[in-house]
């Protein structure tokens, strides 16, 4: 039996040093193969385990076991082991460090070879970027996590580009990386498909998470930590943007006395010479009532205040008026505030206590940078302007590009128009009317393509990610649509709130303000089934005018206020023969253009005829098609031509079928309260075209 080697720190950890080998020298001892259950099962026998090592995670699977099979995958992907219908072998290569390794060191060799071997290695170069995500990760032991917000603003790549490089990269150290709110990426891939299994690896490497999953705020390693253990800071001097918070948004009593103030409310005991680990445990204790994220932001403030900040570095606050430029002076220390328990405070000598700066001198992007919520921002970025301005050195401006702007939609095709086998004159009139208008309405009956024509010309305009469809109802609301409350997670105590939750078409409207010259498309199906005032609200006046800004029903994060950009379309439909909705009202129709859709108009009118020549079918069903219509008096309850262009129309019986379960109930909804045989008037039998669909 292994000895019993405990572990000397505290930590609840599953000893893989024993692990490891053992499970080598299991497969060898049986002759070099063995089935994977039977290997597990051998290791029992010889390995007692600690009472944690013994415990099983939420899924019944026994801590130390699940340890021991990601070992065994790692150990496969450096080539000691080979895996085949659940048996695994020992190469040459596992039986070499298991006979010349001490015990103790097989397991740091296992993960030295793993961090050495991804496929960047063996097949391309890597980019700067992702061999700086490389060391990253290198540099993220067990004990410790990290998010791809970090590793972004570390590398230089977006959260999206390092989620897809660590997934490429295949790295040991991927699983270690989570959330903002530190919770487990449910995106995460293990290569072996154990993706339930990854909190209870990441409480083996001694990570703690709190009732609600959030992992531990003092074990993060953040993008400030990444520029130390890295050695990216390249400027020995950094630069940073505060809010006044403290004096209620007047900046003479930091100007006259000489200091900057992050305001420390309910927060006692707090001293200079606090890490952020300190913090954190010191946060957690004093805030439990907080959310995590509420939690994690104050920490980093504190962080920055604390540790971060410098003597000799830049500092910038901003008024109303203008902004008060200065460098920091003195270290952190706690001050009596009579508006809080205390604030901390570092000494600035300011460049121009006596007149605030014109905004006019910053530039765009430093003016950008600096509108955040957060009471604290890393200017470190824009230093050299900084530098300038203190040294009334005004900055080269260099030639202003023009803002990206949508200038035109794209053109109707040829091949757009035979492929909805409808005319390119009309796609284009339709296609400049929603330039003109940006909002139009398709209405007409049932089956006339609606909503088909919506989507081919939506796809066309712009590619299908920028295109979002609805269906309104009637108990669709302006929190369904736009925004509105929604249930949060509850609260580390169990408390539950709400949350500002973006509706569809909030989130078309922030992607369309990011992408500014690509079109972003709302197709509303069934538009006025809704009660339309209720779902637009506000949103009604920027239809109409969209050069205006409004205040939004709940918030909205834009103190200029909330604006419809001009790259956002919208495309509705109407169907006009539901009798249980009223027509929309007229503040709608100022604000939509009206197409009408109907089986005796362009272009709905060549569609089933267009269809069918083109798939060779008989074209005597686009004259039964007509000889229906001529028979319906109201033209808003004429049948459209989709009805007859479904597969199973051209099953054997399919005609019949339709015909009796689809067309024959819109007439008797159409003749409701009449006294009408609809059989003797619309049955199949009594048209003159009847076309043989069954070949």
């Amino acid at each position: 039996m292994v000895e019993d080697v405990y572990p000397i720190n505290t930590k609840q950890t599953i000893r893989r040093d024993v692990l490891v080998p053992l499970m080598l020298s299991v497969i060898e001892n049986a002759g070099g193969t063995l089935h994977s259950s039977d290997v597990i099962a051998e290791m029992e026998k010889r390995f007692t385990p600690t009472p944690h090592e013994a415990a099983t995670n939420k899924y019944g699977n026994t801590h130390w076991i699940v340890t021991a099979r990601f070992d065994s995958y790692w150990a496969a992907q450096i080539g000691w082991l080979t895996k085949d219908d659940n048996r695994w072998t020992i190469t040459t290569a596992g039986r070499r460090v298991l006979y010349n390794y001490p015990t103790q060191q097989i397991v740091d060799e296992l993960d030295r070879l793993w961090r050495e071997r991804h496929p960047y290695n063996e097949t391309t170069q890597p980019s700067p970027e992702v061999a700086l995500l490389t060391r990253a990760l290198n540099a993220l032991t067990p004990g410790h996590w990290t998010t791809y917000n970090d590793l972004a603003h570390t590398t230089g790549l977006t959260p999206h580009a390092v989620h897809t490089h660590m997934q490429t990269l295949g790295h040991a150290a991927s699983h270690r990386v989570l959330q903002p709110n530190g919770t487990i990426d449910p995106d995460l891939e293990w290569h072996d498909g154990h993706n339930q299994y990854t909190k209870d690896i990441l409480t083996n490497e001694g990570l703690t998470f709190d009732n609600a999953g959030h992992a531990g705020h003092a074990a993060r390693i953040t993008s400030h930590d990444y520029a130390t253990i890295l050695g990216l800071n390249t400027h020995t001097r950094h630069a940073w943007h505060i809010h006044n918070t403290t004096t209620g948004h007047d900046p003479t009593p930091w100007i006259t006395h000489g200091y900057i103030a992050l305001p420390t409310p309910h927060t006692p005991h707090l001293h200079p010479h606090m890490t952020r680990a300190h913090l954190s445990d010191h946060i957690n204790q004093t805030h439990p009532e907080q959310t995590y994220e509420a939690r994690d932001n104050l920490i980093t403030q504190l962080n920055i205040f604390l540790n971060l900040i410098h003597p000799n570095d830049i500092i910038i606050t901003t008024t109303e008026t203008g902004y008060y430029l200065g460098h920091i002076t003195g270290d952190p220390a706690p001050h009596p505030n009579p508006n809080h328990h205390t604030e901390l405070r570092r000494a600035v000598t300011w460049h121009n206590p006596t007149t605030p700066g014109d905004y006019t001198n910053l530039t765009p992007n430093l003016t950008n940078a600096m509108n955040t919520q957060n009471p604290l921002t890393d200017l470190t970025p824009n230093i050299q302007e900084l530098e300038n301005l203190l040294t009334q050195q005004p900055t080269p401006t260099p030639p202003a590009l023009p803002e990206p702007k949508l200038t035109a939609l794209k053109q109707a095709t040829p091949k757009l128009a035979k492929t909805n086998h409808v005319s390119q004159r009309w796609l284009q009139e339709t296609i400049d009317l929603l330039w003109d208008r940006r909002q139009i309405i398709f209405y007409g009956p049932p089956g006339t393509g609606k909503t088909y024509l919506a989507r081919k010309i939506a796809y066309h305009l712009t590619h299908p990610d920028n295109v979002s469809l609805v269906q309104f109802h009637p108990a669709y609301s302006y929190e369904d649509f736009f925004e509105g409350y929604r249930p949060a997670p509850p609260t580390d105590d169990g408390r539950v709130g709400f949350q500002l939750t973006p509706g569809p078409f909030r989130r078309l409207v922030n992607n369309a303000k990011n992408n500014p010259a690509t079109p972003h498309i709302l197709i509303i199906d069934e538009i006025n089934r809704a009660n339309l005032a209720k779902v637009f609200g506000e949103l009604y006046f920027l239809l109409e005018y969209r050069d205006e800004t409004i205040d939004l029903l709940y918030s909205t994060g834009d103190k200029a206020g909330f604006t419809l950009p001009d790259n956002v379309f919208i495309i509705g439909t109407m169907n006009t023969a539901d009798r249980s909705i009223a027509l929309v009202d007229a503040a709608m129709r100022r604000r939509f253009a009206f197409l009408h859709l109907h089986p005796q108009e362009e272009p709905t009118n060549t569609i089933l005829r267009g269809w069918l020549k083109h798939n060779g079918h008989d074209e005597t069903l686009a004259d039964l098609h007509d000889e229906l219509n001529t028979r319906i008096d109201d033209p808003d309850f004429a049948i459209g031509p989709s009805y007859f262009m479904r597969p199973e129309v051209r099953r054997p019986g399919g005609l019949e079928r339709t015909w009796r379960t689809a067309i024959l109930p819109l007439l008797v909804e159409y003749h409701y309260g009449e006294d009408i045989d609809i059989n003797a008037r619309y049955g199949l039998d009594t048209f003159t075209h009847k076309p043989d669909t069954d070949n």
